[in-house]
């Protein structure tokens, strides 16, 4: 078991309507401005925000207009193109066709060897301490073998 402060549980708490956040916006969506209820005690439902002023309603209007006149033209745009009557031209990069012959060219190669996978990574040290050392005597003893044969060799001849 983990030592240490344990973490507290997060709880859920409805969230306040003053600090509630916005809902995302959607791209078909059009964006209408809310105007904050007044409460007759701004602090009956335990908020300690005070509550703003209503919004004028010729500004409300005013943007609404403009709101309603951008979401129109991007409408008309997307339902106008320009490009409907003319065909595309077709792609055909890549397909399925004699993948199965180019795979049998250079011939299908089989798995690799187990002994060329041989990783020493995260084995136990003195094993691969000694493993290092057989490996070195080794190579001496080769040398030494070497050495003995060029010699009867050359006493040979």
């Amino acid at each position: 078991m983990k030592t240490g402060v344990m973490k507290r549980a997060h709880t859920k708490t409805q969230a306040c309507p003053c600090h509630r956040r916005p809902s995302r916006l959607r791209s078909n969506h059009i964006f209408l401005p809310r105007v904050p209820r007044i409460r007759s005690n701004p602090l009956a439902h335990g908020c300690t925000r005070m509550q703003s002023a209503p919004m004028p309603l010729r500004p409300l209007l005013t943007r609404f207009r403009s709101l309603l006149f951008i979401a129109s033209l991007s409408l008309t745009l997307r339902t106008t193109d320009t490009h409907t009557h003319v065909a595309m031209a077709k792609s055909k990069n890549h397909t399925n066709h004699n993948q199965s012959s180019k795979n049998h060219r250079n011939g299908i190669k089989g798995p690799v060897p187990l002994h060329l996978h041989n990783s020493k990574r995260g084995s136990w040290l003195p094993a691969l301490v000694n493993a290092r050392r057989v490996r070195k005597h080794n190579q001496k003893a080769a040398l030494k073998r070497r050495r003995e044969r060029i010699a009867a060799f050359a006493a040979k001849n």
